[in-house]
């Protein structure tokens, strides 16, 4: 995936899971299209009012029973 895919994922894609942290900035992930693919992009905030990615993937067993959906057998 490349920085287009990226930018239309956050863009106009939705917030799955918040992850808070003491120790790291709150975290997002984030669930979105792209050219006919679902992608999940992981970012959280930067320093003066940028974003940092920190990972793209596709969603897939075992881990993700569907885009949105946790698999229950997977410890998170």
């Amino acid at each position: 995936m490349h920085s287009k895919g990226i930018e239309r994922v956050l863009t106009t894609g939705r917030v799955l899971e918040e992850c808070r942290n003491p120790k790291r900035p709150t975290s997002y992930l984030v669930y979105g299209e792209y050219c006919g693919t679902i992608f999940h992009v992981v970012c959280s905030k930067g320093t003066e009012h940028r974003m940092v990615v920190l990972f793209a993937y596709q969603p897939t067993l075992p881990v993700w029973a569907s885009p949105t959906r946790r698999n229950a057998f997977v410890a998170e």
